[in-house]
């Protein structure tokens, strides 16, 4: 069937939108943020202890830590209405280097 512009709504745009963002972040956070035990970051500061979601606001529906990884996860059972976001509480950043092991 060709494409009909009329096939589309705007609703549905913006929700493959948002999905396409919420999977975007997702990867994100299980691509390997593992905390880094090395000693020679001279400079800079750890924003996330490996361990837990301390500093970290987000809703535990969908973030966890893992094996010391960040995890976003959407489930059948956690079907988002909305974008969810993981926010660092540990103050406002200026200039910075992000650093990811």
């Amino acid at each position: 069937m060709p494409f009909n512009n009329d096939s589309l709504d705007l609703r549905e745009i913006k929700l493959s939108i948002m999905l396409y963002r919420l999977l975007l972040i997702i990867l994100i956070a299980a691509s390997g943020c593992k905390i880094s035990s090395h000693t020679g970051d001279k400079g800079f500061n750890h924003i996330f202890n490996g361990q837990s979601l301390e500093g970290w606001e987000g809703d535990p529906a969908y973030w966890r830590v893992e094996d010391g990884v960040l995890v976003g996860e959407v489930t059948s059972q956690t079907i988002l209405k909305q974008n969810t976001f993981l926010i660092w509480q540990g103050g406002e950043p200026a200039d910075f280097e992000l650093k990811l092991d």
